[in-house]
Parts: structure tokens; C-alpha cells; sequence
């Protein structure tokens, strides 16, 4: 027999909260968090190419690279979560997830605990950017 159960989060926060105050609150968590991390994120982009240029510096390398256009990706879909909220969530997932597997096959040492250290926020971010979205949170949600 079918169920008609309709499967989504709970709108409402806890009792004395008003209705959508959980999907303000990761909104606002994915965004403070995700400007945080897209600009260290292109700090050290813009560090790295104005280190290269200024001094003598190692030439770029293959992970270099890899790395530099990762970060692009990821720092491009953090702010685009600002406006799209769904889209955005499901690219920061993706470019974390990307970014942390990328970094555990090229990393010297400690692969494990760079990958996380870089990717786990990333994906942190995609998910409370997704929360908003799905709580309905205001009109950046619908992916319009």
C-alpha cells in the first residue's frame, strides 16, 4: 500500500522560535563560514602568484595547478551559494569532496588530516547551505 508521507525537513526550529528560524540561521552559518573560507581561499591564491612573480620562486606544478583551480572551483561555488542556495550547496559538496580526495592522493605526509582539514569545512558549508534551501529559509532558497 502507498504512503502519502511527504519526507522533508521540519521547518520550525525549536518550540518559541518562529517558523523558517532554522533555515535563517544555516543560512547565515554558510554564509559567514563560506566568506571566511573563499577568502583565505583567495588570499592565498593571490599570495602564491604574487610570490611567483616577485621572487625567485619554484616554477608551477602539476598539483600546484591542480590545486589553484580546484580552489578557483571552490571559491566560486561559495559565493555562489550566497545567491543560489541549492545549486551553491550541491557545488560546494561536490568541490569539497573533489578537493579532499585531490589533496589525500598528492599530500606528502598526513593525508588523511589534510584532506579533512581542507575539504571537511567546504562540505560543512554545502550542507548548511542545502539546510537553508530545503527549510525555505526566503527567496534565495528555490534556486531562481
Amino acid at each position: 500500500m502507498a504512503s502519502n508521507r511527504n519526507w522533508k525537513l521540519p521547518v520550525s526550529g525549536p518550540p518559541g522560535t518562529a517558523p523558517g528560524a532554522r533555515g535563517r540561521i544555516a543560512r547565515w552559518f554558510a554564509r559567514i563560514l563560506g566568506a571566511i573560507i573563499a577568502a583565505f581561499t583567495l588570499f592565498m591564491l593571490i599570495a602564491h602568484a604574487v610570490a611567483s612573480v616577485v621572487a625567485d620562486h619554484e616554477p608551477l606544478t602539476a598539483t600546484g595547478a591542480g590545486v589553484g583551480v580546484i580552489s578557483m572551483g571552490v571559491a566560486a561555488s561559495l559565493l555562489a551559494g550566497w545567491r543560489w542556495e541549492t545549486p551553491g550547496g550541491v557545488s560546494c559538496l561536490v568541490s569539497g569532496i573533489v578537493l579532499g580526495i585531490f589533496v589525500f592522493f598528492t599530500a606528502g605526509r598526513n593525508e588523511i588530516m589534510v584532506a579533512l582539514a581542507l575539504g571537511a569545512p567546504i562540505i560543512v558549508t554545502g550542507i548548511a547551505f542545502l539546510v537553508a534551501s530545503r527549510a525555505g529559509a526566503g527567496p534565495h532558497s528555490n534556486g531562481s
